[in-house]
């Protein structure tokens, strides 16, 4: 069985920045259209990871949309804290897990392993969802 090698961001956004971002938070360019879904075909492998542990969420709901998709693709993570997806129109991931809620940008996820960072701490007020950067590998 394949191991993986990991290498991981922080998830909690905020600070501030003179490049504009958008609500997935990929850098908004005046002008420029939005990032557009994955196409037919592409798989994406993933590992969401708690931000301050590093240790692998296991249960975490994983959802993945996009107005161009069929249908949304729904997976739980397991206990390496890894899901997969094929994607077919999708251009945004949400990651569910205890109380948080996540949301990232599918955009240049093709066939790749991303490695997601989510802070499962309480400190954010219900209803609140963080940005989640993720590395590609």
């Amino acid at each position: 069985m394949k191991h993986l090698a990991l290498v991981a961001l922080v998830a909690c956004g905020g600070g501030s920045s003179s490049t504009p971002t958008n609500t997935l938070g990929n850098t908004a360019k005046p002008g420029e259209p939005p990032p557009g879904p994955v196409p037919a075909g592409c798989r994406v492998l993933g590992v969401i990871a708690d931000a301050k542990t590093d240790e692998p969420l296991i249960g975490a709901t994983v959802v993945a949309t996009g107005e161009g998709a069929v249908s949304e693709r729904v997976a739980v993570t397991d206990e390496r804290g890894q899901f997969n997806f094929e994607l077919e129109g999708h251009d945004k991931l949400t990651v569910y897990y205890n109380d948080g809620t996540g949301e990232l940008s599918l955009r240049d996820a093709c066939n790749r392993r991303m490695r997601v960072r989510f802070d499962s701490s309480s400190m954010y007020p219900p209803g609140t969802v963080m940005k989640l950067p993720s590395t590609f590998f």
